[in-house]
């Protein structure tokens, strides 16, 4: 089965453009997909086919997808090339009818379907940042680049991973992600370049058509071999439906307004009544809902057909819907089913209220958007009730607000009064205006969509952001350095206000902070951390300002009767200042060791800071996610320590070290564990203090933090929930895997293991001939990235096996293959 190829439009095409000389060169490409894909993807044997059939394997099987494949220098450096540059609409049309050419040579099975895939994902991701380039010409081409990617539209459609399959897992393509591009960005460039080009009529064609002849294509195979089965027929061809479905509501404003009026409209009469005047049931709309919820149109057209009030008010409804006051004058859920029914429409609401929050459709500036509007009505006297239903739909899990959005309402809602109001209470006012169980303090909901937008968080915690010094070493090479941030510069709010970062952080402080708010709190600190230690300098110089100022505050505050989320919070908090702790664990400065700089926060002396970890440890050493969340999070610093170690005296230009080489890059990676061991160490000593202190805690027994560090390089960070993720390079909220994963995983020295080994392939400090290959693969270890995965007992049997068998032989030195042995202690606590 073959894929479109974009045809050459008219005599437009072959005109150079002076503004724009890659124009001509891309609109070459057009009608010679080899070409194309050896200008977008070349690789490092002289860009040319060696099998005699320009690279493709056409003899009809699906049995030869051969993995391994690696884009070359050349082609890496090709896509920063055009993904830095300036794009014009020209020039942007004409890179459309290249990739729309290569995309065609998916279906490959051999070297170049992968490197078409590759190329498709780079240029989805590319296209995605400048819709604003696209022509109608454009959007046609990028149809037929979208065109020849059903799996993923059909995927997208039915809201499943884009890596996915058909029916019974029969067909197999090169999944968009060959290569290791990220699966999330890809999902949201994939969705939002849909979204943007479904109004093109050449689009959508070249889409529906290559979707449906796709699915006709693989139902045929797939009754070949397997028979006739009228079920999986259906099944095949219901998926198509869903993808030219959605296409269809994307393309017509009108269709996808009356669909989100309707929903809201009834919705709203379902939660009031039970059922809807149709005479469905709150579920069955919410499953019509759940279908368009995270299309910004929808999500916008949702809430203007009720008016932001009403819109918020829907979390009041589903309250009186599926709960009931008790005696005390609290809401409490009838059964099971009603709190699984409540949470639903919170989660369904959160998305559509995220949608509608995005740039695309949200015009924020100085007097106007939605963040103006939701402020308008929770600063409303006799409504500040509803501060908690935008807690509500701000905290859902697996949603990230607009940048713009989150950061104009926390700016706007932080001069707010937030002493705890008196709810829960018959004798309150108006006591159905506000959500049980989630805070009413106005900058909860903003603070919440933080912890999964470090953008928005970056912006607010730091808002004046400073171009750092680029500089260029003697080999050419451009860096960011470390660059302390200034927190007293003025800059001026949207509400005219004059202040500094500085200012605003006291602000910040100065509102009284328990249990059902400090936890959205600690989760926006908690994600700021995790950007300590970045590569960008002034990022680094940013987040470690913004976590003094927290410290200092939490370094002193009463978390006794806090929530378990919390705690976590505060975990992972402490996990990304393990350089801290590492240096206080061995009585040395390790703010500055192993190469691997981070930024000072000038909040504390030493000691000061040496109490206010104590003291944070301490709050959350009942915890067993918390205390493991810390260890693993000095894991995740001391495995980046040792990369830069291990890096620290290697050939610069990548040549094979010397003998000498070697042993002095695996004994500072011996010092490096040595260190990381000490310092989850002095977690598990302090927080034992703590629990030796309390009657209630001390004859408990807790999970150690230096257990979850053992799993150093044992667990994968999943994908990324937040958009906007860039410099996370500590430990994310969204990583950190409970105390019970940990338990199950019973890893022991596996990891240590794991993680020296990994470090130390990827270093060239052992022989790489023991390891698995693509001919003799194992499901622990890529050979393509080097990478090393121990997610379940098939994985960690395999490795072990390795290890007994080729740990020896590898090139290790003693000191690193027995680290696991060695007792550590604390210096200090």
């Amino acid at each position: 089965m073959a894929l479109v190829v974009a045809g050459v439009a008219g005599g437009v095409w072959w005109r150079v453009w002076v503004e724009d000389p890659l124009e001509a060169q891309l609109a070459e490409l057009a009608n010679d997909p080899a070409a194309a894909l050896n200008y977008l993807a070349p690789t490092d044997t002289d860009n040319a086919p060696t099998d005699g059939n320009n690279g493709n394997d056409n003899d009809g099987d699906d049995d030869d997808f051969s993995d391994g494949w690696v884009p070359s220098d050349e082609a890496r450096t090709r896509w920063d090339q055009l993904t830095g540059r300036h794009w014009g609409t020209k020039g942007i049309t004409a890179l459309t009818q290249a990739l729309a050419a290569a995309s065609s040579l998916r279906t490959d099975t051999g070297e170049d379907g992968q490197r078409a895939t590759w190329v498709t994902a780079q240029g989805i991701i590319l296209l995605a940042n400048h819709t604003n380039r696209l022509t109608d010409q454009a959007k046609a081409n990028t149809g037929v680049i979208l065109g020849n990617c059903p799996t993923e539209l059909i995927a997208l459609a039915q809201r499943f991973p884009i890596t996915s399959t058909g029916p019974d897992n029969y067909y197999e393509a090169f999944p968009i992600t060959t290569a290791g591009t990220d699966e999330q960005t890809l999902t949201t460039a994939t969705a939002h370049l849909l979204y943007e080009v479904a109004d093109s009529t050449e689009a959508a064609y070249e889409i529906a058509r290559a979707t449906t002849a796709y699915t006709a294509a693989r139902a045929s195979q797939y009754m070949n071999t397997h028979g006739t089965s009228t079920d999986t027929l259906a099944d095949f061809y219901a998926r198509n439906t869903d993808a030219l479905n959605l296409l269809t509501l994307l393309g017509g404003t009108t269709d996808i307004t009356d669909a989100a009026n309707a929903g809201a409209a009834e919705l709203q009469k379902a939660l009031e009544n039970g059922t809807s005047s149709q005479g469905r049931t709150p579920e069955e709309i919410l499953d019509q809902i759940d279908k368009h919820r995270d299309i910004p149109t929808y999500g916008a057209a949702f809430i203007d057909a009720l008016g932001t009030e009403e819109f918020l008010t829907l979390t009041i409804d589903a309250q009186t819907a599926y709960k009931n006051i008790n005696q005390y004058g609290h809401w409490v859920t009838r059964s099971e089913e009603d709190d699984a029914s409540f949470e639903r429409v919170i989660t369904t609401l959160g998305h559509v209220f995220a949608a509608a929050s995005q740039p695309e459709v949200n015009n924020e500036s100085m007097t106007s958007g939605l963040s103006r509007e939701v402020g308008d009505v929770i600063t409303t006297d006799g409504k500040q009730g509803l501060a908690s239903a935008v807690t509500a739909l701000m905290s859902v899990s697996d949603t990230t607000y607009g940048t713009d959005f989150v950061v104009n309402l926390a700016s706007d809602m932080e001069t707010t009064d937030n002493t705890p109001m008196n709810l829960g209470n018959l004798s309150a006012a108006r006591t159905g205006e506000y959500l049980e169980g989630y805070a009413a303090d106005a900058m909860a909901g903003p603070l919440f969509a933080m912890s999964r937008n470090l953008e928005a968080a970056d912006k607010y915690f730091t808002p004046t952001l400073v171009n750092p010094p680029i500089v260029i070493d003697e080999d050419g090479n451009a860096t960011n350095p470390i660059t302390d941030y200034d927190p007293n510069i003025s800059f001026t709010t949207r509400d005219g206000r004059t202040i500094t970062a500085q200012e605003r952080t006291d602000l910040l402080f100065s509102r009284t902070w328990v249990r059902d708010n400090e936890e959205a709190l600690t989760a926006a600190y908690a994600a700021v951390s995790s950007q300590r230690g970045s590569t960008d300098g002034a990022l680094d110089g940013r987040a470690t300002w913004a976590c003094g100022q927290a410290l200092e505050y939490f370094g002193s505050h009463e978390f006794s009767k806090s929530s378990e989320r919390t705690k976590v919070n505060l975990g992972v908090f402490t996990g990304n200042h393990a350089a801290e702790i590492t240096g206080m664990a061995i009585l040395e400065d390790a703010d500055r060791q192993y190469g691997y700089v981070t930024a000072n926060d000038y909040a504390h002396d030493a000691e000061s800071k040496r109490r206010a970890l104590k003291h944070v440890v301490a709050s959350f050493a009942d915890s067993d996610d918390a205390v493991s969340a810390a260890g693993q999070g000095i894991a995740n610093y001391t495995e980046r320590a040792a990369h830069a170690e291990a890096a620290e005296d290697l050939p610069a230009d990548g040549s094979t070290p010397t003998p000498e080489q070697v042993t002095l890059a695996q004994t500072r990676m011996t010092g490096t564990y040595t260190n990381g061991r000490t310092a989850a160490a002095w977690v598990d000593a302090v927080a034992d203090q703590a629990n030796e202190r309390s009657s209630t805690r001390r004859d408990k027994e807790r999970a150690q933090a230096g257990a979850a560090f053992a799993i150093v390089g044992a667990i994968p960070e999943p994908a990324a929930a937040a958009v906007s993720a860039v410099g996370s390079t500590g430990l994310s909220l969204w990583e950190a895997v409970s105390n019970d994963t940990v338990t199950a995983l019973q890893i022991d020295a596996t990891g240590y293991n794991a993680s020296i080994t990994e470090v130390a392939v990827q270093h060239g400090l052992v022989d790489e001939s023991y390891f698995p290959s693509a001919d003799n693969p194992q499901s622990w270890y890529d050979p393509e990235t080097k990478t090393i995965t121990i997610t379940d007992d098939t994985q960690k049997e395999q490795f072990q096996q390795w290890w007994a068998t080729n740990g020896d032989d590898i090139g290790l030195s003693g000191d690193l293959m027995n680290l696991s042995l060695r007792a550590v202690t604390p210096q200090e606590t």
